[in-house]
């Protein structure tokens, strides 16, 4: 299973990721992107997504 948008309220849209974390971006165009990347390491066999990988540098920061 790869991730897939689950909400689309018109200001953010929710990507439910393989791992069951839920991945917030700011367009269709961004969840589309996380959905790809998503799937494009499920064939590479990396398997589950870390939700991590698709946060911005600065919100890595907060959270370390």
């Amino acid at each position: 299973m790869t991730g897939h948008i689950i909400r689309n309220t018109g200001s953010a849209v929710t990507v439910q990721m393989p791992s069951g974390d839920q991945v917030e971006a700011k367009s269709v165009i961004e969840a589309l992107d996380i959905v790809d990347h998503s799937r494009s390491l499920q064939q590479e066999g990396f398997g589950q997504i870390n939700t991590l990988d698709f946060r911005t540098e600065a919100e890595k920061a907060e959270l370390a």
